[in-house]
């Protein structure tokens, strides 16, 4: 068990880099085409990983809450719970998002996919701390297990 959360943990925070270079990085080789296929390849990667971290910080959660009621709160509860509700946070956003942008494009004003890139800018930057830290707990905690 510890292998496979070492991998997914280099996974999530490989993601996560990906994610922060070419979001700091479009602005700079983007030509303004619509149909730009950078980001519909990293979108799949992202998608596996939001799942993954939301999997992952609802286990974490679980594990940290099954202490009872009348435990102390300690810096490892409010992490996990943090964490967790940040993955409840990220997963619709990036999810609406992206079946959005890759299937239902046809259907929307354009005011509409204006705004929808207003909110990637949002996703991209909860993106890259929610699974970027998820991914590092999953590496460090696999020695634990």
């Amino acid at each position: 068990m510890s292998a496979l959360k070492r991998i997914l943990g280099i996974v999530l925070v490989a993601t996560a880099i990906v994610v922060g270079v070419n979001w700091v990085i479009t602005p700079i080789h983007h030509d303004g085409d619509k149909a730009y296929p950078v980001w519909k390849v990293v979108n799949w990667f992202m998608a596996f990983s939001v799942l993954v971290a939301l999997i992952a910080n609802i286990a974490r959660k679980r594990a940290v809450g099954s202490e009872g009621a009348n435990s102390p709160i300690t810096r490892e509860y409010l992490e996990a719970n943090v964490a967790f509700y940040a993955s409840l946070l990220l997963a619709p956003w990036f999810f609406t998002n992206f079946l959005t942008y890759d299937f239902f494009m046809g259907n929307i004003p354009p005011a509409g996919v204006a705004a929808k890139d207003v909110w990637w800018e949002f996703i991209d930057g909860m993106f890259i701390l929610v699974v970027g830290s998820t991914g590092c707990h999953l590496w460090s905690g696999a020695s634990d297990s």
